[in-house]
């Protein structure tokens, strides 16, 4: 075997494995149905009001402010990135939520509850 077709074949999966996908795969044109630019300022326009919603959400589970300050407790398991990005993803019906939660890492009952 030569060196071109050693090195062909080492960029695949080993057969019956899937390749692994990274967030940058996912954040794919095809796949959001808009450039990664677009999708950053969607990101960067959306993250500062999901970053309100959550501490809102907090505020009224404890039932009143918060007595420490930001940043400890039980960290989110999506980033704000993440949760647009499944939002997409998922109004797209390009996958279900059992998917994403695997795509993501986390279980379908943590990507469901996405409040839009």
């Amino acid at each position: 075997m030569d060196a071109a077709t050693t090195d062909s074949t080492s960029d695949r999966a080993p057969a019956g494995r899937p390749s692994r996908l990274t967030r940058r795969s996912l954040q794919d044109p095809e796949l959001t149905g808009m450039t990664r630019q677009q999708l950053s300022e969607l990101t960067d326009a959306l993250t500062p009001a999901l970053e309100v919603q959550r501490e809102q959400v907090l505020r009224t589970r404890r039932g009143h402010e918060r007595l420490v300050a930001p940043g400890t407790g039980a960290k989110a398991k999506l980033t704000p990135a993440d949760r647009i990005l499944v939002t997409v993803l998922h109004l797209r019906k390009l996958a279900t939520m059992d998917l994403l939660g695997q795509l993501f890492g986390v279980t379908a009952m943590t990507i469901s509850p996405v409040p839009w």
